[in-house]
C-alpha cells in the first residue's frame, strides 16, 4: 500500500499517517483471512469426495443423462479446444456412478475439415432411447465455401440423433431446423412432449 497523500474514490489515504497505513493493512490481511477456507461439498458420511479425471484431453460442458438402468451418459465435444478445431460430439458412460468412464460412441459427426459439432442437448425419449440434438461451428459460408472466420462464420444447422442401445450406435436425422443457435436443455413436459431450449444467440460472436 503507498502511504504517500494520495486521493481514491474520495478517500485521502495521506491523512492515514504511517501508522494508519499499517492498521490498514493489518485488516486488510484479517479480512482476507476470514472465512478464507472455501466451503465444499460432502457426501453423506460427511466427507469431501476425491476429484477424478472422468474424460481427459476434451472441452466443455459435458450434458449428464441417466439411462433408465441407471448408467450415467456424458455427452461432450471430443477435442481440447472450445469448438476452434474440427471434432465430433462424443458420448461417454460410466456404470459405477462416476467413478470411471469409457467411450461409447459419437452421436454427431462433423460434416467437414472446417465444421464440429460441440453444442448439445441430451436426454430420454419417452421409449427410454437416448436423444441428442447438436448444432456447431463452421468456417463456410452458406454456400460452401471457406471464409476467413475458422470455426466462426455461422452454426450449423439442428441435428437430432438417436440410440436404441445406450449411445453405442446412433441414427441421425440432420437439418431438424436451420436455427443457428445453441441448443440447451432436454425436457419432458406434464403431457410426454419433448421440449428442447436454445441459447437465444443468431451469430458466432467471439470465442
Amino acid at each position: 500500500m503507498n502511504c504517500n497523500r494520495t486521493t481514491k474514490r474520495g478517500w485521502n489515504v495521506g491523512s492515514f499517517g504511517q501508522q494508519g497505513c499499517a492498521v490498514a493493512v493489518l485488516l486488510l490481511f484479517a479480512a482476507t483471512a476470514v472465512g478464507a477456507e472455501p466451503a465444499y461439498v460432502t457426501d453423506r458420511q460427511g466427507q469431501r469426495p476425491e476429484p477424478i479425471v472422468a474424460v481427459d484431453n476434451v472441452c466443455a460442458w459435458p450434458n449428464l443423462t441417466v439411462l433408465r438402468d441407471g448408467t450415467i451418459i456424458a455427452s461432450i465435444f471430443g477435442q481440447p479446444s472450445h469448438g476452434t478445431t474440427a471434432g465430433d460430439m462424443e458420448c461417454w458412460a460410466s456404470e459405477d456412478g462416476g467413478a470411471t468412464w469409457t467411450k461409447r460412441g459419437v452421436p454427431a459427426v462433423r460434416e467437414h475439415e472446417n465444421s464440429n459439432r460441440i453444442h448439445v442437448a441430451a436426454g430420454l425419449a419417452n421409449n427410454g432411447d437416448l436423444l441428442a440434438i447438436t448444432t456447431g461451428w463452421t468456417g463456410r459460408d452458406l454456400s460452401g465455401k471457406k471464409t476467413g472466420r475458422p470455426f466462426r462464420e455461422r452454426i450449423e444447422s439442428t441435428w437430432i440423433s438417436r440410440s436404441t442401445d445406450g449411445g453405442k450406435t446412433w441414427n441421425h436425422r440432420k437439418k431438424l431446423t436451420d436455427a443457428q443457435q445453441h441448443p440447451g436443455h432436454l425436457t419432458r413436459l406434464s403431457d410426454n412432449r419433448l421440449l428442447v431450449t436454445y441459447g437465444n444467440r443468431t451469430s458466432p460472436g467471439g470465442v
